[in-house]
């Protein structure tokens, strides 16, 4: 289909860069204008995969998202076409941010405070050097990381990151001075 032009891709001019659709776990996201043609070309699309697959599209589970300069009444053709209803924005989808700005370290503070949280709530002193180390790389670690492969986090978060851990593995019982 869009080959032949039947869906335009969204283009995101910053970078030169164009998208048609995305694919992540068991979720797609599919770009288009909110034209009528693209709108019988994408249902053609999904009638075929039902067709090949032996699977059926849940309507119930699709949602339309909008660009603040699509008209209402077409917002309302498109959503009335393919039978899905329209959501205003996501905010967040699979706990990450779905548009992020230029101020990133505001906008991803809800991780540092999750790995503070996190850090906080375990009582140090029962854990040994390798326990300590284990929670660290298979907790702590993960959280961020999973930011970072969809984001690119400012040095500054980042830093704070490893402040946080460092703060933890070198802190010992209260009432004593760290060891560094």
């Amino acid at each position: 289909m869009e080959e032949d032009g039947r869906i335009h891709e969204l283009r995101f001019d910053c970078h030169d860069l164009f998208v048609s659709h995305l694919l992540f776990a068991d979720d797609s996201f599919i770009f288009l204008e909110a034209k009528k043609e693209e709108c019988e070309a994408l249902k053609e699309v999904l009638d075929l995969y039902e067709a090949a697959s032996k699977q059926m599209v849940n309507l119930d589970k699709s949602e339309a998202c909008f660009g603040k300069y699509v008209e209402g009444s077409r917002q309302d053709s498109v959503v009335d076409f393919l039978k899905i209803k329209v959501v205003e924005c996501y905010e967040k989808y699979l706990g990450l941010p779905t548009f992020a700005g230029r101020c990133k370290k505001v906008l991803f503070r809800f991780i540092k405070n999750k790995v503070w949280d996190k850090l906080k709530g375990w009582n140090m002193s029962v854990f040994s050097a390798a326990g300590k180390e284990v929670l660290l790389k298979a907790v702590v670690h993960a959280i961020y990381t999973y930011a970072m492969s969809c984001f690119k986090l400012p040095k500054t978060l980042i830093k704070d990151f490893h402040l946080l851990i460092a703060d933890f593995w070198w802190d010992s019982k209260a009432g004593k001075s760290k060891m560094h």
